[in-house]
């Protein structure tokens, strides 16, 4: 099994970092990612995201906008 590119997106944490561009991963990479950030929130109890939140990506700060929606929307 493929690791995460965690290393990537930790060189470019800036919220407009294109993650093809800037951070230089590929479709497969992000959906990884996606996987990986869908297995924390559920683990932390959140519901899984949505394979069209995940395609939707293109910055970074789509990720932290998708994962501080779903907090939010179930928090209350």
């Amino acid at each position: 099994m493929e690791a995460c590119p965690t290393e990537k997106v930790e060189r470019y944490l800036a919220p407009w970092a294109s993650l093809a561009d800037d951070l230089g991963l590929s479709r497969h990479e992000i959906n990884l990612v996606g996987f990986t950030v869908e297995q924390k929130l559920q683990d932390l109890g959140f519901p899984a995201l949505t394979d069209e939140q995940i395609l939707s990506w293109e910055k970074v700060q789509d990720i932290v906008d998708s994962v501080v929606d779903i907090m939010a929307a179930n928090s209350k």
